[in-house]
């Protein structure tokens, strides 16, 4: 007599979805991350983070180039930090974190006259797109810091409950994970991770 088969055989939940996919990004290097507006969020994590080119290819009318440089008709830019918090820039931001195949470092070499560049805080550059099985989380301002402008965690949740749930994504500020369970980050560090297959 064989014995059951007790294990779930796939996530269900939004919630038991980000958290398969939780990682520890506050442990070594920061993975890499775009910022986006809130309102590109869904879009984002339906598509992935596409260049100029890709977007043309698969008839994307709504793409903006985010960046003015050249690159960005082939690249998607990424950005790295060594270390937490990620300073959002413009009071609707939230990033996207990432861990994709084929990192490029941005450099010099790659540049053309007018291009913006940012090498102090680690540009990276990916082909054509970051798609949306590479993204391990997003990353918010702290509730704290929320202003009436802020998008804060009941929103980017009620975003992520009006996606399919496989998009889902756990959701970090600088304290740690704080959806769908709040875990600080030193308990975090302390929670062993499988390898993604």
């Amino acid at each position: 007599m064989s014995e059951p088969n007790l294990e779930i055989q796939g996530p269900k939940t939004r919630e038991q979805v980000a958290m398969r996919k939780l990682s520890d990004p506050f442990s070594g290097s920061y993975p890499f991350f775009q910022e986006t507006e809130v309102q590109d969020l869904g879009a984002i994590l339906k598509e992935g983070i596409v260049a100029g080119d890709f977007a043309k290819r698969i008839r994307k009318t709504d793409y903006r180039k985010k960046f003015n440089s050249s690159w960005n008709d082939k690249y998607v830019s990424l950005w790295r930090k060594d270390r937490l918090p990620i300073t959002l820039v413009g009071t609707s931001r939230i990033a996207v974190l990432a861990n994709p195949r084929g990192v490029l470092p941005a450099t010099s070499d790659l540049r053309q006259e007018g291009d913006q560049f940012s090498p102090k805080i680690g540009e990276y550059l990916v082909k054509n797109r970051v798609a949306p099985r590479e993204f391990v989380g997003l990353y918010i301002r702290p509730e704290k810091s929320k202003t009436m402008y802020n998008y804060g965690l009941d929103e980017v949740v009620s975003m992520l409950y009006a996606l399919d749930p496989s998009l889902s994504l756990p959701i970090f500020d600088e304290t740690g994970l704080v959806w769908p369970v709040r875990i600080n980050k030193e308990m975090l560090h302390n929670l062993k991770f499988k390898k993604a297959a």
